[in-house]
């Protein structure tokens, strides 16, 4: 499959945000699958944080800030990270988000989009419903973009 924009190209277009979020829901028969299929994800240029504290949360960062997200979540030399690239997999839902856009001439917004669609293919994990939002920074988060299912999320990426 053919696929010429990413996820985010009607948040980029909009001019809303700074921070971009998608948000996905499985159903409950899911979550088995979703947490199976973690150990087997790819995510070139992501890291892989564990957070001990949080059974069933899957944290990703892009690698470039990965040690910052660490030290972060640690406790140790805390910093603001304004630009960034995430992926959290918590039970049944699913969140990526992009500080001030992330990066967009970075293969990140790539990834995740491939990420989402190899999500939509999956026969064994249904979609209940996708949101994205757009705001953060003192701006109100909005919905630019929703829907109910596997089909609909990937015909809005792939158009």
């Amino acid at each position: 499959m053919s696929v010429n924009r990413n996820w985010c190209w009607e948040l980029a277009a909009s001019g809303n945000g700074p921070d971009w979020q998608c948000v996905v829901e499985v159903t409950p028969d899911s979550i088995p699958q979703l947490e199976a299929g973690i150990s087997q994800l790819s995510l070139p240029s992501f890291t892989y944080i564990p957070v001990h504290d949080h059974y069933s949360y899957h944290l990703f960062v892009n690698e470039s800030h990965a040690e910052a997200f660490k030290a972060n979540l640690e406790g140790k030399n805390p910093v603001n990270v304004w630009i960034y690239h995430s992926i959290e997999i918590h039970r049944h839902i699913i969140k990526m988000e992009c500080g001030y856009g992330g990066y967009p001439d970075s293969v990140y917004h790539s990834i995740e989009t491939a990420f989402l669609l190899d999500l939509c293919s999956n026969p064994n994990i249904a979609i209940a419903q996708w949101h994205l939002y757009a705001g953060g920074m003192g701006y109100d988060y909005i919905t630019v973009k929703a829907g109910k299912n596997s089909a609909e999320l990937q015909q809005y990426i792939v158009g």
